[in-house]
């Protein structure tokens, strides 16, 4: 039975060697380094998904930013729009909300 295990062992080493050299002996030493290239193969995927989820995350925060540059840029809008809507109702500038008063032009009216 051992004899029996030995000859299909030969054998079986054999036609592995010899599938070996015909499919991978060019790009792999051996299986160890083709066990390697297959690891960093795995970790360079991974590396390109988190990468490519990172650069999503980006363009998001981009357009969530343009969007509240909108929103202020309204917000900033509004009372002028209002002081101009106000104005065309009444068709002159007493309508128009006095301008705040500061300590320089206060001083300046002395």
């Amino acid at each position: 039975e051992l004899l029996g295990w030995e000859e299909c062992a030969e054998n079986m080493s054999f036609r592995v060697d010899k599938a070996w050299r015909q499919r991978c002996s060019q790009r792999f030493r051996n299986i160890l380094d083709m066990i390697a290239k297959k690891a960093d193969h795995s970790v360079l995927r991974l590396l390109q998904i988190s990468q490519q989820h990172i650069e999503s995350q980006l363009e998001r925060v981009k357009h969530e930013r343009e969007l509240w540059k909108e929103v202020v840029e309204r917000r900033q809008q509004q009372p002028l729009q209002l002081a101009l809507s106000m104005k065309e109702q009444h068709g002159d500038t007493a309508a128009l909300p006095p301008a705040p008063h500061t300590a320089r032009s206060l001083s300046l009216r002395r």
